[in-house]
């Protein structure tokens, strides 16, 4: 235990000597106390105190707190005893309630990891699932047309060496487009998914030209009667590729199904300002979706009509791009009436 008085130069008062006991990690016992120091209040009036003394409250040579008391007698040297013994005590307790936060926190940052652990183990079963199934469905589907070629090739050369069968040689070349439409989806969907995000400006109203130029030549693309209303005004940017794939897709797929019982088929590309991003709204008065079907559109594979041709693909991967430029897609759908994707895209710094 150190004594001091008020007048010593070397301590100041106050926070000085609770810093030199936090160092010292010994009890400082002050007496006759300034009359500016401080005041013992209590609900009947105040008085000046005669001594404080300051505890460090240390376990195991580490200090856990510091306890300043006043009275207006002297503290005596049992005083000073028993608070020595009892400041073990409380550091002890002080220890073992520091030691409770941090295996808690320890606790609560274990859980975290084990979900993001969990959530990442989710991802990656996803991940191997959907890839067994794009092989087996890729091989299946570049397998067919290569049979089909061998087997046309095979009656080619078995047929007279003098005549050529105009017929087989079409039907050769169509499979052989269908087979090169398929590798195309093949390398399409590595680029998806292995490329990395670009970041510029785009004028969104030259875009959607673009991609309906590319359009032009699907089959019934002229019966489709195309209504744009391009409304944003903000900057917007994005990756080019994707975002031309992302609508390429969509309106192929309007085209693909649209109502033909009707005599007007249309599609409205409305493009908006939204949040720090942009909305864009594709409606069409197409054959619509079954409800039942609704929530597979966006899966591997996945075709609404067996009666149309295409690898069950461009939606899935509509879906995946999207959430690789960080935005969100939704449709509504009504079977005999139409539908509608309504696709929000942020701006990418």
């Amino acid at each position: 235990m150190e004594t001091t008085n008020h007048n010593r130069s070397k301590i100041a008062l106050g926070q000085g000597l609770a810093g030199q006991a936090a160092i010292e990690k010994k009890i400082i016992l002050i007496k006759d106390v300034p009359a500016d120091y401080m005041k013992i209040m209590s609900g009947l009036g105040e008085t000046q105190p005669k001594n404080i003394v300051i505890v460090p409250l240390v376990f195991e040579n580490e200090l856990k707190g510091l306890i300043e008391l006043a009275t207006i007698e002297e503290f005596t040297a049992l005083h000073i005893e028993f608070l020595e013994k009892i400041s073990k005590n409380i550091a002890i307790t002080f220890d073992l309630a520091g030691r409770k936060v941090k295996t808690e926190l320890l606790l609560a940052e274990s859980r975290q990891l084990n979900e993001k652990l969990k959530l990442s183990q989710e991802k990656l079963t996803t991940a191997n699932e959907e890839l067994s199934t794009f092989v087996y469905k890729a091989s299946h589907d570049l397998r067919g047309p290569l049979s089909t070629m061998m087997g046309l090739l095979g009656l080619a050369l078995d047929g007279p060496e003098e005549k050529i069968d105009i017929e087989l040689i079409q039907a050769i070349n169509e499979t052989a487009n269908k087979l090169d439409g398929t590798l195309h989806v093949l390398i399409k969907t590595m680029t998806i998914r292995d490329a990395d995000i670009t970041r510029e400006e785009i004028n969104l109203e030259a875009k959607i030209k673009n991609v309906l130029s590319e359009l032009k030549d699907e089959h019934d693309m002229a019966r489709v009667r195309v209504i744009t209303n391009i409304g944003n005004r903000k900057k917007f940017r994005s990756d080019n590729e994707l975002l031309g794939y992302i609508l390429h897709n969509i309106l192929e797929n309007t085209i693909k199904f649209q109502n033909y019982s009707l005599p007007d088929s249309f599609a409205i590309i409305d493009v908006q300002d939204h949040l720090n991003g942009v909305k864009i709204n594709i409606s069409d008065n197409g054959i619509g979706i079954n409800s039942t079907l609704k929530n597979k559109v966006f899966e591997m594979f996945f075709r609404g009509s067996a009666s149309k041709s295409g690898s069950g693909l461009g939606l899935y991967f509509v879906k995946n791009a999207i959430n690789k430029l960080e935005g969100q897609i939704d449709l509504v759908s009504q079977e005999g009436v139409g539908t509608v994707f309504s696709i929000y895209l942020p701006s990418l710094s």
